[in-house]
């Protein structure tokens, strides 16, 4: 199997019970150059892992957009993203840019109702997802997503890439993400509410 296989394939089980897993979602075709980047991700997770700065990751490629059918219980990319929505909700994040929803091109045989409903979710090449837990999204609560951007109070925002992030958790500056306050606990730092 060639090394770009590999990498998209990569799985590493969880060593060290709960903690921090994260799971790198990949698009299913890159260009070489991405590949080539794809490796370097991969590796900076393994010495997380080896570094006890994360109990596991996976990389595995993006699920489908939509079920095949109706009762196939297979995690569709919506499903996630639906996930991960309620995971910047929580925290007063934006997915955007690196998520977006974009109205799909019409079929001239689609109803209007299919048309209004229909949309085309655009994910980012490679995206990080903290779970807490043994790292099974299926069961496991979201800590954080990569890419997100953050809102500031004074209008400002600041987006945390897959970089940014390996970056900071390599620097041992921090431990694990911490977990998301969600915004209707968070107290005020300008009026003290």
């Amino acid at each position: 199997m060639p090394a770009s296989e590999s990498t998209v394939t990569e799985s590493v089980a969880a060593k060290r019970g709960a903690g921090h897993h994260v799971t790198c979602y990949v698009r299913s075709s890159v260009p070489g150059a991405v590949t080539d980047a794809l490796e370097t991700i991969t590796g900076r997770l393994r010495r997380l892992e080896e570094r006890n700065r994360i109990g596991g990751y996976r990389v595995v490629r993006w699920p489908p957009a939509h079920r095949t059918l109706p009762v196939d219980g297979t995690r569709t990319r919506e499903d996630l993203f639906a996930e991960f929505e309620r995971w910047a909700e929580r925290t007063d994040c934006t997915l955007e840019p690196a998520f977006r929803r974009r109205p799909s091109t019409p079929s001239p045989i689609e109803s209007d109702r299919e048309r209004d409903a229909d949309e085309q979710l655009r994910v980012p090449i490679v995206a990080l997802v903290v779970y807490e837990g043994d790292g099974s999204p299926e069961t496991d609560d979201v800590r954080e997503v990569v890419p997100h951007t953050e809102r500031r109070g004074t209008g400002e925002r600041r987006t945390t890439t897959v970089d940014d992030w390996l970056t900071e958790a390599e620097s041992g500056r921090t431990g694990p993400p911490p977990r998301a306050t969600p915004r209707r606990d968070r107290v005020s730092t300008v009026d003290g509410r």
